[in-house]
């Protein structure tokens, strides 16, 4: 049967009581081994209980570094992924900015064109304003010569 380190310095502790401590009644004749034994005892248990708590503390250690390990990969990855929407975002942000340009450069067109035709129908008013002009002067002179004509006409009998 194999039996642990604190059961065999349990058992230590027992047998040094046993045989060397003060119920054996060889506690004085053997005090010097007693003591040797007990200082033995208390140095094994020091340094099981070290070993316990530098596995412990090394377990702990272990455990942290895994953590940061998974701590690492969680930010590495949200960092990639708010790369992916950072793209996409900015793609994004391309394709609408290409479509307000281009409305704009429609809305620019429009407005140009309508400005020729605003040009061009002043022109055409003016050019029919113009003919109305120039068909009353011609009317009038007409009226005038019609007139002077008659005029002329009426002085010719007279005379």
């Amino acid at each position: 049967m194999i039996i642990s380190d604190t059961e065999y310095w349990k058992a230590r502790i027992d047998l040094n009581e046993k045989y060397f401590g003060e119920s054996s009644g060889m506690h004085e004749k053997y005090l010097e081994e007693y003591q040797e034994n007990e200082e033995d005892i208390l140095e094994g248990l020091k340094k099981l209980w070290e070993d316990y708590y530098d596995e412990r503390k090394n377990n702990l250690k272990d455990l942290i570094s895994y953590a940061e390990k998974l701590y690492d990969k969680e930010i590495d990855s949200l960092e990639a992924n708010i790369k992916q929407i950072e793209e996409k975002r900015d793609t994004e942000k391309k394709y609408w900015q290409g479509r307000i340009d281009a409305i704009g450069d429609e809305i620019d067109a429009l407005e140009d064109a309508n400005d020729e035709r605003e040009r061009a129908i002043d022109l055409q008013q003016k050019q029919w304003n113009l003919q109305k002009a120039m068909h009353q002067r011609v009317m009038l002179i007409n009226i005038y010569v019609r007139h002077y004509s008659n005029i002329v006409k009426e002085s010719n009998y007279i005379g």
